[in-house]
C-alpha cells in the first residue's frame, strides 16, 4: 500500500528519492545497510512468484537481484556473500544462504529460534556480528524475550 519502501534523504539539500524504486506490483522490503555503510540490502518477490534477494547502492547503482529458493521474513547480511533470515513463511529456524555466483545456495539451518512473534519486540531479527562469525537473534521461545 506503499508507492516504495526504501527512501533516502540528503539532510544538507533536503532531497529525497527512491532507493530501489517499486516496479509494478512486485514486493520489497526488510531493507539494511551492509556493513559498508553504501550499500542496502532488502528481499522482495516478483509478480511471477520469484523470491530474490537484493543489494543497491545508496545512489540506485550497482543494482543485483538474485533469486532464493524459499521464502524469508526479516534477513540481515554485512555484505551479499552470506545472508542470514528468521524463517518467516514457514518455520521456527534461523536459515542462511550463501553466494555461489549468480544464485544462492540454501538454506541451511542455523538454529531453532521457536519465537512466538506474538509482538515486535520478540519477532527474531536476526544479526551477523561485525565480523561475520556469529548471529544474534531475538526469541520468546523459553516465555520471555531473550537474546541468543
Amino acid at each position: 500500500m506503499v508507492d516504495n519502501r526504501i527512501w533516502g534523504f540528503d539532510l544538507d539539500t533536503r532531497k529525497a528519492w527512491r532507493i530501489r524504486p517499486r516496479e509494478g506490483k512486485e514486493l520489497v522490503g526488510h531493507e539494511y545497510w551492509h556493513a559498508d555503510g553504501i550499500h542496502l540490502g532488502y528481499h522482495g518477490q516478483y509478480p511471477d512468484g520469484q523470491v530474490f534477494f537484493g543489494m543497491i547502492r545508496y545512489d540506485n547503482s550497482e543494482r543485483l537481484e538474485l533469486p532464493v529458493s524459499r521464502r524469508t521474513g526479516h534477513i540481515h547480511s554485512n555484505d551479499f556473500s552470506l545472508v542470514v533470515g528468521d524463517g518467516g513463511g514457514g518455520g521456527l529456524v534461523v536459515r542462511l544462504w550463501k553466494r555461489i555466483d549468480d544464485t544462492f545456495a540454501g538454506p541451511r539451518a542455523l538454529a531453532e529460534h521457536r519465537s512466538s512473534f506474538h509482538i515486535q519486540k520478540v519477532h527474531v531479527h536476526p544479526r551477523f556480528t561485525p565480523d561475520g562469525k556469529q548471529v544474534l537473534y531475538t526469541s520468546d521461545g523459553s516465555g520471555y524475550g531473550n537474546l541468543y
